[in-house]
């Protein structure tokens, strides 16, 4: 109560906003002069509040459906790249590179088995890094050992 009588509010309303049964934030409403709040005017505020969670729970709803339409839109380009291309390492350049693009990664690996203990990179990186295949192999070897 010391903040908001610094403030000079003499009068205030809070709402809860909830987005799919979760809270997702909090309306706040501050007045200067003293007031007692009408029945109306909650009611009013309430409409507001499921108005904006409508709003926020449709955008969220459209991100995910635009999410969705890139990913598929990735994997048909790189489906029409294999179909493609002859060439095995362009082909996981290519794969790695959307795929790092799409879901926003730093790197990402493409480790093709050959042999029992054996494999060979591809690699999509912002810069090849020696430490990181180093790294990366050491880790993996456990794996590939004859059990």
């Amino acid at each position: 109560m010391e903040v908001l009588e610094r403030l000079d509010i003499k009068a205030f309303v809070r709402m809860p906003i909830f987005v799919d049964r979760k809270l997702w934030g909090i309306i706040n409403l501050y007045q200067s002069n003293t007031r007692l709040w009408k029945e109306d005017d909650l009611e009013f505020l309430q409409r507001m509040v499921l108005q904006i969670s409508s709003v926020i729970q449709q955008k969220q709803y459209l991100d995910e459906l635009q999410t969705q339409a890139q990913q598929e839109e990735a994997i048909a380009n790189i489906v029409q790249r294999i179909n493609g291309s002859l060439n095995v390492k362009d082909l996981f350049r290519s794969a790695t590179q959307e795929i790092r693009n799409l879901l926003e990664v730093d790197r990402a690996v493409v480790y093709h088995l050959m042999l029992i203990g054996q494999g060979k990179f591809s690699l999509s990186l912002p810069e090849q890094n020696g430490y990181l295949l180093w790294k990366f192999r050491k880790q993996i070897q456990p794996y590939l050992a004859k059990k």
